[in-house]
């Protein structure tokens, strides 16, 4: 729920129109009322990917091929979703570059800045 309305903060801060309000050619399967930067399908699903690879990694550093091939998927993971946003006409391709960039930045940040501290209260 916190996910959902920091994401619908974002959205009303920009005021970026979907592409199928600026465009009749558009076709959509379906329409949401809200803003469209950034993509919050893109966001979550890099962020979560990436968060989840990371967290292996660094639980278990020897395994250099696992991390590469964990990471490859994540990554690829992240692209067919944004890609499939682009496809929609659900999102233009900066709302969907911005998604990736905060997911990727979100998962760096709680890995190595919150994780530790987090693990240690639990």
């Amino acid at each position: 729920m916190c996910f959902e309305v920091t994401n619908n903060c974002l959205k009303l801060a920009y005021h970026d129109p979907r592409p199928y309000w600026i465009s009749s050619e558009i076709i959509t399967f379906s329409c949401s009322k809200n803003y469209g930067n950034p993509s919050g399908h893109s966001l979550w699903t890099m962020g979560i990917s990436l968060a989840v690879v990371l967290d292996i990694y660094r639980s278990n550093p020897h395994s250099k091929l696992f991390a590469w091939l964990a990471c490859f998927i994540a990554v690829f993971i992240g692209i067919s979703v944004g890609a499939s946003r682009l496809y929609l006409g659900a999102h233009s391709l900066d709302q969907v570059i911005y998604g990736w960039l905060l997911g990727i930045w979100l998962a760096t940040t709680a890995e190595y800045t919150y994780k530790t501290s987090l693990m240690n209260h639990i």
